[in-house]
């Protein structure tokens, strides 16, 4: 059993019961994972009864494509829906031509392209790279990734294209 959380309070909760933690990173663009692993990592005393030894993982938006630009294009979608999410919409996610049809505010675009920084999209060697760099400043023991793309097709080569780069194919 693994607790999922998205702050500092389930991680103290996990810690506490002496159970494995996973950070919804996806959930937030990353904002509140350092903290929370911290806290886990801090607080952490023993096992619980049948509980492996600590355990920490984070799940993050990732979107590996042949070219940066590829990937950046598909991540378009992602940036639309939360925006649109944003305003209180809760839309099906948009193509990325849709994406590029709604109309969002300079306000809007900028804070799309500040989200989409802070999720792991570009070249399997970018993606992996920054996830191995992740996994070092979080002390993660697990890291794993969701793809929410238009195309079924360009999720599934991506899970590809990073298995690849990390060794797992």
């Amino acid at each position: 059993m693994w607790i999922l959380g998205s702050s500092t309070y389930g991680a103290q909760l996990a810690a506490w019961f002496g159970l494995p933690y996973a950070f919804a990173y996806f959930f937030s663009d990353g904002a509140g994972a350092e903290e929370a692993l911290h806290a886990y990592h801090s607080q952490f005393k023993q096992p619980g009864p049948e509980a492996p030894p600590r355990r920490a993982a984070v799940t993050v938006f990732a979107l590996a494509a042949e070219t940066e630009e590829e990937a950046q294009y598909w991540a378009k979608s992602r940036g639309a829906f939360w925006a649109m999410r944003n305003r209180g919409l809760y839309i099906p996610l948009p193509s990325p031509e849709e994406a590029d049809q709604m109309g969002f505010s300079e306000a809007e675009q900028a804070q799309m392209q500040m989200s989409l920084s802070r999720n792991f999209i570009g070249t399997p060697e970018q993606v992996a790279e920054r996830l191995h760099r992740l996994g070092r400043d979080l002390q993660l023991d697990e890291i794993a990734i969701t793809t929410a793309v238009y195309d079924p097709a360009v999720r599934t080569r991506s899970y590809e294209l990073l298995a690849r780069a990390f060794g797992l194919t």
